[in-house]
């Protein structure tokens, strides 16, 4: 396998406490043959991190790695291609395939009131603005066109599209996040115990 070059944009880059940076995305495949990479991203707004330098990516039991953007560009709301400097070949990208692409916690973009980072509302109530309070969000997870939130409710794990006209804003005092799930949508989880 051909490593890739690291640059030390961090000298202690080793050092980095992951707890403090967020998941954005992850390195999906190797695109061309000059080090282009796929990316997919698990973020609402890609416009918010666009203009970033740097991309720290990391794999599980290994330390975090920084490496300056070269050139960005967006396909969909979801996959960017992304080259990276110091990465021009194929097998040189292939290597950082799999790897999760990090962000700086304290460096996020402040979102406007209401609006919310996935990680800051994992364990929020769900409240539907007809049927009230529901269960609590468990996860997000990434779906072919819009992401995907994982409720829990009454012993079932329910997924909830997650897209506006669906999921509203957070309270954040109250630790509640506003839904308008469709109708019937608890019924198809439910199946029989809705009935009962």
């Amino acid at each position: 396998m051909v490593l890739p070059k690291m640059l030390f944009f961090y000298p202690n880059y080793l050092f980095m406490n992951p707890d403090d940076f967020i998941e954005l995305g992850y390195v999906s495949k190797a695109h061309g043959m000059k080090g282009e990479l796929k990316a997919v991203f698990a973020v609402q707004d890609l416009s918010d991190f666009i203009d970033i330098p740097v991309f720290h990516l990391s794999k599980k039991g290994q330390g975090i790695q920084a490496y300056v953007i070269e050139d960005w560009k967006v396909q969909t709301e979801k996959q960017s291609v992304i080259k990276l400097e110091g990465i021009d070949s194929k097998p040189e990208a292939e290597a950082l395939v799999g790897m999760t692409i990090l962000f700086p916690e304290e460096e996020l973009p402040e979102l406007e009131e209401g609006h919310f980072y996935y990680f800051e509302v994992i364990g929020f109530q769900v409240v539907d603005t007809v049927l009230g309070p529901l269960g609590k969000i468990m996860d997000f997870a990434d779906g072919a066109i819009h992401d995907i939130m994982i409720m829990e409710f009454k012993g079932h794990e329910v997924l909830i599209t997650v897209a506006d006209h669906i999921v509203g804003l957070a309270d954040f005092e109250k630790e509640e996040l506003s839904v308008t799930l469709p109708e019937g949508l608890l019924e198809i989880y439910m199946g029989t115990d809705e009935e009962e």
